[in-house]
């Protein structure tokens, strides 16, 4: 049903991404708010 390459690579390229972009901009940015004041 799944294929176990196709997982890896998209669990590596997730991986890949957080490093290189979501880290980065939380670093820079933060996290949204919740709530709104």
């Amino acid at each position: 049903m799944f294929d176990t390459q196709e997982l890896d690579d998209i669990r590596e390229r997730r991986a890949e991404w957080k490093a290189e972009t979501l880290e980065p901009t939380l670093d820079a940015h933060g996290e949204r708010k919740d709530r709104f004041a």
